[in-house]
């Protein structure tokens, strides 16, 4: 986990910056206005979802709101989606996991960064826990084994305690909202009388993109809240 030393400050100041967004829609959310009105106000460089249906695809696709995001990454096999101002450079539905992700290379102002949408399956039975671990194994394996900076972003279905997450983390990856000290609030399930208690939705980046500031977003028809990252882009100047 990363934070802000006094090292950095010049390159985090003087870096170029990037925000990403990102929400699952959950699956049976029949209207997607909210979502898509916040994305439009929140104004990312990159928007991510998790738990995209094909009719959620096309509403997307669709919405004169999300043109300011023209480079776009989906396939039937897949539920997660991506949404990029930047450059794409490659892309591809990776399969390594149980449940297959958009992953792609951005072109950005320090270069090239991959990103990876991550959605791992919820771990509710004995089966579903033997896919999740695969899927969790299969993400630090990736990260380990990274040669550009990375971006791994979406719903883990973990949260920061648990030990396969602090694996990938110890790949050398920060969780931005716990470096941004907002790491305690949940974001599921936020359609219950309660706040959310659980934080299963994760930004994790390399040492290149610091994260600058870590909010939350409503998520108006899901059960998760989005969540907000602005990254700087320090590139080689990452201490």
């Amino acid at each position: 986990m990363r934070y802000i030393t006094r090292d950095m400050y010049a390159a985090v100041k003087n870096a170029p910056h990037m925000r990403v967004f990102s929400a699952n829609l959950l699956f049976s959310n029949k209207d997607l206005s909210g979502i898509i009105a916040e994305v439009h106000a929140r104004d990312p460089d990159i928007a991510v979802f998790e738990e995209a249906t094909p009719a959620h695809r096309a509403r997307l696709l669709g919405d004169p709101a999300l043109s300011g995001l023209p480079n776009r990454v989906f396939a039937n096999g897949s539920d997660t989606i991506l949404f990029s101002r930047l450059p794409i450079e490659s892309s591809e539905i990776w399969s390594e996991t149980a449940k297959p992700m958009v992953r792609a290379r951005l072109s950005t102002a320090i270069g090239t960064v991959e990103i990876l949408v991550v959605h791992t399956v919820a771990p509710i039975n004995g089966s579903a826990i033997a896919r999740w671990r695969q899927m969790l194994d299969a993400i630090h394996d990736l990260a380990q084994q990274r040669t550009t900076p990375l971006l791994l972003v979406g719903d883990f279905n973990a949260t920061i305690y648990h030990h396969r997450f602090d694996a990938i983390l110890d790949t050398g990856l920060t969780d931005a909202h716990s470096a941004r000290g907002t790491g305690l609030t949940g974001t599921w399930p936020r359609d219950k009388p309660v706040p959310p208690f659980l934080r299963i939705d994760h930004a994790l980046s390399s040492k290149e993109l610091v994260p600058t500031h870590a909010s939350y977003g409503i998520g108006s028809g899901s059960d998760h809240r989005p969540i907000i990252v602005d990254y700087a882009l320090v590139g080689s100047a990452a201490p």
